[in-house]
């Protein structure tokens, strides 16, 4: 789901660490 999150939010920068602080909480 990490690789899959980052390359849907690939093209944005901040949903990029939101997405993150989702998978990481």
């Amino acid at each position: 789901l990490d690789k899959q999150c980052n390359s849907f939010l690939d093209n944005f920068d901040g949903l990029t660490q939101f997405c993150e602080n989702l998978v990481r909480p």
